[in-house]
């Protein structure tokens, strides 16, 4: 609710000097000087990610699998909504 708020104040009365606690955001590419660096980095990054997403699915199926392999009244009650 205070988000919603702050957001309305914001475009109502728009700031009209520079905050003091504004920054100026880098992102990790900016920080990267050589073309070789940020491709090394977007591989990385990339890589990262999809052994993320695979330990999720592998994560995902083996609960699912524990689930199908319970007896029918256990898997039930585990299915159940209440």
């Amino acid at each position: 609710m205070r988000a919603r708020v702050l957001v309305i104040a914001k475009l109502v009365l728009p700031e009209s000097e520079q905050p003091r606690t504004s920054a100026t955001p880098r992102s990790r590419s900016q920080e990267r000087g050589h073309v070789l660096e940020a491709l090394a980095v977007g591989t990385t990054d990339g890589l990262r990610l999809a052994v993320n997403v695979g330990a999720m699915l592998i994560v995902f199926t083996a609960a699912d699998g524990d689930v199908q392999r319970r007896p029918r009244p256990a898997r039930e009650k585990l299915l159940a909504r209440p």
